[in-house]
């Protein structure tokens, strides 16, 4: 079992940046949440916004079924990962990823959410 430890940070997104730095150089693995896969696993592909989209398990499983993703999180890190991954199942041209605080910003389009 893999321990994350409970980072000192001043700001919610130095918490998370901190949090998510840790969880890549474990290389935790990454799935889709099991709700999500039951519920959305029979629609067809459309427009998905992925709030808190953390190392990008649901967003690059609705990518590999075709659906246009905004994967957003507060942590750059979290961000990075899901490029990484994105780039590696060659799911760039379906994900499309986002910082946001969303206590600041949210993400604009497509409909306006």
């Amino acid at each position: 079992m893999k321990y994350i430890e409970r980072p000192d940070a001043a700001t919610p997104a130095e918490f998370w940046e901190s949090l998510h730095q840790q969880v890549a150089d474990a290389q935790w693995e990454v799935r889709v949440n099991p709700i999500l896969a039951a519920t959305a696993g029979d629609l067809p592909p459309g427009a998905a916004l992925d709030l808190g989209c953390g190392q990008g398990g649901d967003s690059l499983w609705l990518a590999q079924r075709g659906w246009q993703v905004t994967a957003v999180d507060i942590a750059d890190a979290a961000l990075q990962r899901v490029n990484e991954r994105a780039a590696q199942q060659r799911l760039n041209d379906r994900i499309c990823t986002e910082r946001h605080d969303l206590a600041d910003s949210y993400p604009g389009a497509p409909g306006t959410w």
